[in-house]
């Protein structure tokens, strides 16, 4: 049996007490960030307006880039890969053996749980137990498409009973033996599947959500009270719908940059 885990975890796992340093990183980094821009714009009050928007883009962006980076290396401390001696290919996730909890204690529970589950996994496989009974069995992988420090994989998946799926993975980059990986997942793309893969729409309604959205935000424009070309009544649904067109339109560009 071959198992391909995070080096982070194959010989000491701390994932609970990585992933808290690395949320306790982020608040005290946020947290001094802050401080200096409010020092700074008591210091300068003539630039309090441009001091405080500067932060909040600064600050909003950087907490944001942190928490993808603490969240992309926790994704791989979680994702196994394994081939058992058929040449069956299994993927496992330790969080889909948690329970979902809320706030922070929950989270802290969680990744305790999370911890926990990654030994008994490493222990499971070690002992090369039937992972057909505990796993999901990737049947065909439909693509690999590299995007960034990872690849998004999208999988047809056998679970435990008997349930076929479509689901999505991350193998993000840094297994040992990576490339031997890679190998062994693109042999996945070439067995004979037994459903057909379907053309690819996204790029035409991501086209004709970006149309309707312009045409909104067009209509929002003209009818605002400062132009008042149109009615006023119209503005405020024109703007919902405008919200809700961005909100699909951002959707459909992340589910076509995940390869789905």
């Amino acid at each position: 049996m071959k198992v391909w885990m995070s080096p982070g975890i194959k010989e000491s796992n701390h994932y609970a007490a990585r992933l808290a340093a690395g949320i306790a990183g982020i608040i005290l980094l946020a947290a001094v960030l802050i401080g200096g821009g409010v020092f700074l714009m008591f210091r300068f009050e003539e630039l309090k307006p441009v001091i405080s928007a500067a932060l909040c883009l600064l600050v909003t962006a950087l907490i944001i880039w942190l928490a993808f980076r603490v969240g992309r290396k926790s994704m791989q401390d979680v994702t196994f890969f394994v081939q058992d001696e058929q040449g069956r290919m299994f993927v496992i996730d330790a969080r889909d053996y948690v329970r979902e909890k809320r706030g922070i204690p929950g989270l802290i529970h969680m990744a305790a749980d999370t911890q926990k589950q990654i030994e008994k996994i490493k222990d499971y496989v070690n002992k090369m137990y039937d992972l057909a009974m505990v796993a999901p069995q990737i049947l065909f992988v439909e693509s690999i498409k590299e995007n960034g420090d990872a690849y998004v994989l999208l999988c047809r998946v056998r679970f435990p009973g008997n349930v076929e799926a479509r689901r999505t993975y991350f193998l993000v980059k840094g297994y040992e033996q990576e490339q031997e990986l890679l190998w062994a997942l693109e042999r996945q793309r070439y067995r004979e599947n037994a459903w057909e893969v379907k053309e690819d729409k996204k790029p035409f309604w991501i086209f004709g959500n970006s149309l309707l959205l312009a045409a909104a935000v067009m209509v929002c424009v003209l009818s605002h009270p400062a132009v008042g070309v149109l009615a006023l009544n119209v503005y405020f649904p024109c703007l919902g719908i405008a919200f809700l067109l961005l909100t699909v339109l951002i959707y459909l560009i992340v589910k076509r940059h995940r390869g789905e």
